[in-house]
Order: C-alpha cells, then sequence, then structure tokens
C-alpha cells in the first residue's frame, strides 16, 4: 500500500493514470461479459476468460496499490469468479454475467467515493460475489445440448450457436490501439506552453506593426527628399545651393539604405510571425489529439445499465452499440454522460413495452435500442433510437400547458415538431405520476441543456407504437468556438453563437411595455427582454445618465425558450479559444470559460443557458426580481402524514433543514383536518395507517376543489405493481418505494412539484 504521505503532487499523477487505466480495464471486461453472453466469439472463449480474469487482476493490485481498500475487494472477488470459470474451462450462467455488470458499477462508485473522501460500503457487492463462488458457475444450456465425450474447451469453441445475427451484438470490440496515458496536469503544462507561444506571437505581431510604420515615415521624408532635389536641379541654384544639393543627396541615399534594412527587418518579422503563427497552431492540434479519449469510455457502462433497468421493470432489453471507433475530448465524454444515462432510462421506462404488450402489438418480444455515432466533418452525431411506444405530442402539449410554461391560447397553432420541443422542458412527462426511476420531467431537459452547453444541438422524431429517435450532434472538442463580442457598462464579454438566434436593434417605439416587463416582436413571436446588466448584477445607470433612443439585443434561446438580452453595445462575431476557469470564478454559474484577444486581453465567456433560466425567473423591471429559493422555500409549508414517529420525525428534519415550515398528522383523518385550515404547499403520506389510509386521504384531497392542485408524494414500502396503480388512480403526483427511497431524490421531487 502507497505511503500516504507522498507528496500530493506525485500522488495526484498516480490518481490521474489510474483512473485511466480504471476505466480502460472496466471496458475490457465489459466487451468479455458481452462476447461470453452473446457467444460472439465461440472459439476464442477461453482467452476472453483469461482477458477478465487478468482485468479484474490489474484493478485489484492497482487499486490497493494506492489504497482504494473497497475497490480493490470487489476487484478480487471477481477475479476469483473468473479464475473458477477459466479453471473449469466453461461459459459463464447468466446470473455470473449479470452480476459480473453489478460489480463493475460497484467498482466505479467505489472509486468515485474514493476521490471524493465519502465512504462507500463494498460488503454488500462483495457478499453477492462470494455467495455466487459457492454456486455452479457455468452455463446449464450448454452442457445439456453438447456430447459429454467432448472436452470442456470443445463445449465453449463448437457448442455455441452458429449462425448469428449482426444485430443481436450488444457492442463492438474496442480498438486494439494502444494508447499513451499523459496525466491532466502534463496537458494543462503543455496548453500553458501555448499560451505562451501565442503572447510571443502577440508581440511580434506588434513589433510588425511598428516597424510597418517606421517604414512608412522613412519613405514620407525620402519622398519629400526627392521632391526638394528635383526642386534645386531645376532652379538651377548657387554653388552653395549646389553644394547644399549634393548634402542632400548624400542624406537621400542614406536613408534609402536605412529604408533597404528596414524593410529586410520587416520581411524577417513577417516571416518569423508567420512560422510561429504555424508552430502555434500545429502544437495546439497535438494537443488536442492527445485530449481525445474513446467514446466506448462513456458507450460501455450503459450496458450494465440497460441489464440492471430491463431486470427492475421486467422488460426485455437488446442494446446495440455502433461507436465508429470515434474519439472525444474527455470533457465533451463528461458532458454526455449524464444525457446518455437518461435517455436510456427513457427508452426502457417511457418507450419500451412489456413482452406481453409488444407480442399483441404484433412486434417481437425484445424491445431494441441502438446507439450510433458517426463522425460529420468537425462534429460528431449521436442517433439514440428504441422502437417503443413512440412520444405522445398531444400529452407533451398538455403536461407544459399544466405547468403553465405555455398557455392553451398560445398552443393552439403549434406545429407536431413544437408540441414534442416541449418534452425537453423542465417538469414536462407523459408519466401519469412520478416514481424513484422516472416521471419527473427532468430526463430530456437535462440532455438539451447539457449538449447545448457546449455548442451541441438536440432533435427528436417519433412515430406512435413505432419508436423515437433523438439526434445528438455536437463538436469534437470544447476549444474552438465562435462568439459575439458584447459591451455591458464598461466590461466586455462573449457569448457562443451556438446559442444566438439574432442581433437586432430596435427603437425605443418598437418594444412594448407588458405585465412581466418588456417584450418586442420576432416573426410574429413575442420575445421578452432583460437587461443583461442586471442579470449580472451591475449597478443601475444614474438616472441622469444620457438615455438612447436604440437598444442593441441579443436574442438567445434555450430549446422553445426565447429571451432578448439588452446590452450597450455589439462588437462584432469572432472566433475565439475558450479556456476553463480556475477557482473561485469556475462557482459563477453565468461564466464558463474565458478567451484571450488579439490584444492579449481575456474577456470572460457567458453561459447562456443560465442566461435564459435567470432572464425567465426575473421580471423585466431592472429592480425587481423574484425572492431567493431559500426565502421562497421558508414561505412553504409541507405538511408529513404517516403513524411512525420515527419516519415523521425523518422527513420533518429533512424539509426542516432546507428552511421549509413542517406539519405533521398521524393518519389520513387528521392528515385531512390539518390541510383544510392550513395554507399547505405540499403533502407526504404514508399509505398504512389507522383510521384513513394514504390512498383514502389522497383520494380525499384531489376530490375537493379547494385542495386538488396540492401536490400528494406517496412514501410507502407498498412496491407492487397493483399499488402503484392505484396511486395513480387516487390522484398522486409521486410514488417513492421506501426500499428504493433516497432523501435527495425526495427534495428533488417535492422542489419540481411545487
Amino acid at each position: 500500500m502507497i505511503d500516504m504521505d507522498i507528496d500530493p503532487k506525485i500522488f495526484q499523477q498516480l490518481i490521474d493514470t489510474f483512473t485511466l487505466e480504471l476505466e480502460e480495464q472496466l471496458q475490457l471486461i465489459t466487451q468479455g461479459l458481452v462476447k461470453l453472453e452473446k457467444n460472439i466469439d465461440p472459439k476464442g472463449a477461453e482467452t476472453t476468460l483469461h482477458s477478465i480474469f487478468r482485468s479484474a487482476h490489474n484493478i485489484k493490485g492497482s487499486s490497493r496499490g494506492i489504497g482504494i481498500v473497497e475497490l480493490g475487494e470487489i476487484a478480487h472477488k471477481l477475479e476469483n469468479v473468473f479464475q473458477k470459470l477459466r479453471d473449469e474451462k466453461s461459459l459463464p450462467s447468466k446470473e455470473v454475467v449479470d452480476v459480473s455488470f453489478e460489480a463493475l458499477e460497484a467498482m466505479r462508485k467505489a472509486f468515485a467515493a474514493f476521490v471524493n473522501k465519502q465512504p462507500f460500503d463494498s460488503q454488500p457487492m462483495v457478499a453477492k460475489l462470494i455467495t455466487l463462488l459457492s454456486s455452479n458457475l457455468s452455463r446449464s444450456d450448454v452442457s445439456a445440448a453438447c456430447d459429454q465425450k467432448k472436452s470442456a474447451t470443445t463445449v465453449m469453441s463448437e457448442c455455441a450457436p452458429e449462425n448469428r445475427s449482426a444485430e443481436t451484438e450488444t457492442a463492438e470490440a474496442l480498438p486494439h490501439d494502444e494508447y499513451v496515458k499523459i496525466s491532466i496536469a502534463k496537458i494543462a503544462e503543455i496548453n500553458a506552453l501555448i499560451d505562451e507561444l501565442q503572447m510571443i506571437k502577440l508581440h511580434v505581431a506588434d513589433r510588425l506593426s511598428q516597424s510597418k510604420g517606421l517604414l512608412q515615415k522613412v519613405d514620407g521624408q525620402v519622398d519629400l527628399m526627392r521632391s526638394q532635389h528635383v526642386l534645386d536641379k531645376q532652379e538651377k541654384r548657387t554653388e552653395s545651393v549646389e553644394k547644399l544639393a549634393e548634402l542632400n543627396e548624400k542624406i537621400l541615399n542614406n536613408q534609402m539604405a536605412i529604408q533597404k534594412e528596414l524593410m529586410k527587418l520587416y520581411n524577417t518579422d513577417y516571416t518569423t510571425n508567420s512560422q510561429l503563427k504555424l508552430l502555434a497552431e500545429n502544437l495546439q492540434y497535438q494537443v488536442r489529439l492527445l485530449q481525445l479519449t474513446p467514446i466506448d469510455v462513456v458507450l460501455q457502462p450503459l450496458i450494465g445499465t440497460a441489464r440492471t433497468l430491463s431486470r427492475e421493470l421486467n422488460k426485455e432489453i437488446n442494446l446495440t452499440i455502433s461507436s465508429g471507433g470515434i474519439d472525444l475530448d474527455r470533457s465533451m465524454l463528461e458532458v454526455l454522460k449524464d444525457p446518455l444515462q437518461h435517455l436510456l432510462r427513457n427508452a426502457i421506462d417511457h418507450g419500451i413495452e412489456v413482452a406481453d404488450m409488444r407480442k399483441e402489438m404484433g412486434k417481437e418480444a425484445i424491445g431494441q435500442i441502438h446507439i450510433d455515432v458517426a463522425s460529420e466533418g468537425s462534429r460528431i452525431v449521436l442517433t439514440f433510437s428504441d422502437d417503443g411506444s413512440g412520444i405522445n405530442a398531444q400529452k407533451i402539449l398538455q403536461s407544459a400547458i399544466h405547468k403553465k410554461i405555455i398557455t392553451e391560447e398560445e398552443a393552439k397553432n403549434l406545429t407536431e415538431a413544437q408540441k414534442l420541443d416541449f418534452a425537453f422542458s423542465p417538469g414536462v412527462s407523459t408519466k401519469e405520476i412520478i416514481t424513484e426511476l422516472s416521471g419527473r420531467g427532468v430526463g430530456l431537459d437535462v440532455v438539451r441543456t447539457n449538449i447545448q452547453s457546449v455548442g451541441g444541438d438536440v432533435s427528436l422524431t417519433t412515430e406512435l407504437n413505432q419508436g423515437t429517435t433523438i439526434k445528438l450532434s455536437l463538436p469534437l472538442t470544447l476549444a474552438s468556438d465562435h462568439g459575439v463580442f458584447i459591451r455591458v457598462r464598461d466590461s466586455y464579454f462573449v457569448i457562443p453563437t451556438t446559442a444566438v438566434i439574432r442581433i437586432v436593434e430596435l427603437g425605443i417605439d418598437q418594444i412594448d411595455a407588458v405585465q412581466a416587463g418588456y417584450a418586442f416582436m420576432l416573426e410574429e413571436r413575442p420575445v421578452p427582454l432583460r437587461d443583461l446588466a442586471n442579470i449580472l448584477n451591475f449597478e443601475t445607470l444614474d438616472e441622469k445618465s444620457e438615455k438612447s433612443e436604440k437598444a442593441s439585443i441579443v436574442v438567445i434561446s434555450k430549446g422553445w425558450t426565447l429571451v432578448g438580452l439588452v446590452v450597450d453595445e455589439v462588437l462584432g462575431e469572432q472566433e475565439i479559444v475558450v479556456k476553463p476557469m480556475i477557482e473561485p470564478l469556475n462557482t459563477l454559474p453565468s461564466i464558463s470559460g474565458a478567451t484571450l484577444t488579439g490584444q492579449g486581453e481575456v474577456v470572460l465567456v457567458l453561459n447562456p443557458l443560465y442566461l435564459v433560466e435567470a432572464a425567465v425567473s426575473t421580471s423585466g423591471n431592472m429592480n425587481l426580481g423574484l425572492d431567493s429559493q431559500a426565502e421562497q422555500d421558508k414561505k412553504r409549508i409541507v405538511l408529513v402524514v404517516d403513524d411512525s414517529m420515527t419516519t415523521r420525525l425523518f422527513v420533518s428534519s429533512l424539509f426542516e433543514s432546507r428552511g421549509y415550515k413542517v406539519l405533521s398528522a398521524i393518519n389520513g383523518k387528521e392528515g385531512l383536518d390539518i390541510v383544510r385550515k392550513e395554507p399547505v404547499s405540499l403533502i407526504v403520506t404514508d399509505v398504512i395507517m389507522p383510521e384513513m389510509d394514504g390512498f383514502e386521504f389522497t383520494k380525499a384531497v384531489k376530490d375537493d376543489a379547494k385542495l386538488k392542485d396540492i401536490p400528494v408524494i406517496i412514501v410507502t414500502s407498498k412496491a407492487k405493481d397493483e399499488d402503484k396503480k392505484r396511486g395513480v388512480e387516487v390522484g398522486a403526483d409521486a410514488y417513492i418505494v421506501k426500499s428504493q427511497f433516497e432523501s435527495s431524490s425526495l427534495l428533488e421531487i417535492a422542489q419540481q412539484l411545487m
């Protein structure tokens, strides 16, 4: 085990190296498990078993070496499982594959806990692997189908299905190219050198400009002397004048010689500048290549997630992945992680039907989900498709109206595509009830938010009972972009052009006063106006300040939402190189990075998604805005109904810690009395209670015209589908099973419902 007194820099380098190694080994194990389960390479089964064993062994040794004991324990037990299979020369059973995928996810969580200095209990996973070791690991169907006289090696190589459709492959083999492991810190050092090189280039360019100016000045003097010399000759002056003219000619010759030397200097500087520019661009390009990582790093873990969800929801799923061997900037991979997880959850929970229903519809019992990645110039396009139930555009629209995102009047003239676009809005869902898995209306919102934050785009097509396809288009790297330079008061900022819809200049008479502030019409659509200075918390202009008759407006978007930002000046668009912010600026939600101008000045890059959200949540009056979230929470009352004192205290303290006022009741009857007297904002109720249970209580609340709009969350141990169905029938807004309960999920759901 490593000495924990080791130099922090060296230890961080070890962690950076282990991060790459861990993900590489987990990918190899994932690839191997898929091959064994699907018999993708029957003849190489023995080699695949050894490869999984070796990868688990490597993870065990490396994790123990840097002190991640919990991760090492899981890897050790997984190693033992595949050592036994390798020794027996047997194919793993379905249970072995399932538990192995769980082990991979547990190892990822153990490492994340170590990095974040959080506790992690590995014993449940270790116990599951130990139990597995004591059971029969081999696939029963293989031994039953094969001749007993054949050797175990022959069983693996010859008794697998010979005909295999390409569509049944779950994932492609990872490329076998060797990748050089370079620490993030080292790449940062190289980037710093690039920045220095860029500054040298700027200095040389400035020197070049000065030399050019000096040349122009000398040229003027030479021209003047030439004119004087010609004039002297024409006037045929006295001898003294002729001597003066001779002297002037000598001066002229000297100045011409200087001019010649300056020209040489200028040409040298010009060549040097060109070489520096080329060197900087090539170096920058090579560094970007170093930062690229196979996209399989984020795609492969989805296989385990799909297996887990399919078991939980009792659905048969076949996930196929075609990565195309594409590499992405590691920062882009981080951006993709959450969107892909949300897309997969939505597809399995919302889209794919249960086997019996699929058969009734004339579909195959096994639902198909496919992820395809393709390169298109400097961008990649990730296509996520399923053959499930599709998305009902009308239900999406009704949910948006219910959430007051759009009015019924505004909704009348929307196209199908515009209706579907609301699926990406926060809180919008077609689910009748919220569960731990889905229905919160945050999945597709996260997808669009993350993708648009890096200059990407999201599109959705769907057909009822046929399936849904979502396309993600995003750049290969975050480094290069284009931005609109603006001035706000005496400060300069950049807004990425990917979020800019239009730049307009309006007269004051073209701006309309509305209830929420100000707006203007853009292609027959009202667009709210907000002062960017107000959003950025700049000081309000002095009343005596001169007011302009025109307003410069930058229109930005987040999905369907448009906002016009009033700025003091739009300076134009140009290519930018975005650099990440350092502490404490990296904590500011309004700032996404910084860039350097040609003069070496630092300009902050604004986060357009934050700007839209901030603009929507504030009024058009510069001095007025909504209360902070904390202040809003203090004004809200939560009613907790549960006959268990422990549960009441736990849930009550959970909400009180966030500033909510909490009332409690021991049964539905008492809760009903309270809710009829107090202005309750949210109800959290159990089901099994005396006098009036949670179902009866919820129905009574929803049947009361004065109370029906109060959100109700049922938190109960009753986990059967018929219980959840009854929760829907009585009008519950969310249904959480206690065995799967997490305090963070309850607070998150509560926040969305209120």
